[in-house]
């Protein structure tokens, strides 16, 4: 079964995903990938 609290709403296969930043040590290699990406 898929999670109903992250998929959006009109897509069978889309979710978002939230992510909050309070410390420098919450940036690690996964987030750096993600922040790489959304530049590209």
């Amino acid at each position: 079964m898929l999670p109903e609290n992250s998929a959006v709403p009109g897509r069978l296969r889309q979710f978002n995903h939230h992510f909050r930043m309070y410390l420098p040590e919450d940036i690690n290699e996964e987030v750096l990938g993600f922040m790489r990406l959304s530049l590209a």
